[in-house]
């Protein structure tokens, strides 16, 4: 059958986002695929989701799945320790910051972050700069 693609762009998008956008629709119609292009989670490559199949059951050696094992484990703070040089490595963070894994959406975590950065006195300036941050000031 025959099919048409409709798209728009926002003002101020670069260029390349319609043809990449319409090329991803078209695989993902063509392959039978899902593509998500939400904000996230985002689409994971087959080979990740394949080894995360694989690790449900078992991780490593260890007998046991990953979501099953203590969070006080010498496997775990391994695997939390590698994580974290894999993420340093990935996105240059330097050794004087902290790599944090938290629950949650980015949403949740705006009064975390105000929490922290605020002094005892429990009062701050907030400065409101686009629509995410005129989501978190609310």
């Amino acid at each position: 059958g025959q099919f048409s693609i409709h798209y728009s762009v926002r003002a101020g998008w670069p260029s390349w986002t319609a043809e990449f956008v319409a090329s991803s629709l078209f695989y993902s119609i063509m392959s039978g695929k899902v593509i998500n292009f939400g904000a996230g989670p985002s689409k994971l490559p087959e080979e990740v989701m394949l080894e995360v199949q694989r690790e449900l059951l078992q991780y490593g050696q260890t007998g046991i799945s990953v979501i099953e094992m203590s969070h006080r484990s010498p496997e775990y703070e391994d695997l939390n320790n590698s994580t974290q040089q894999l993420a340093r490595k990935l996105l240059n963070i330097p050794d004087n910051y902290s790599v944090l894994f938290m629950q949650g959406g980015g949403t949740g975590l705006f009064c975390a972050v105000a929490m922290n950065l605020m002094s005892r006195s429990g009062k701050a300036d907030y400065i409101v700069t686009g629509s995410w941050s005129a989501k978190a000031a609310k």
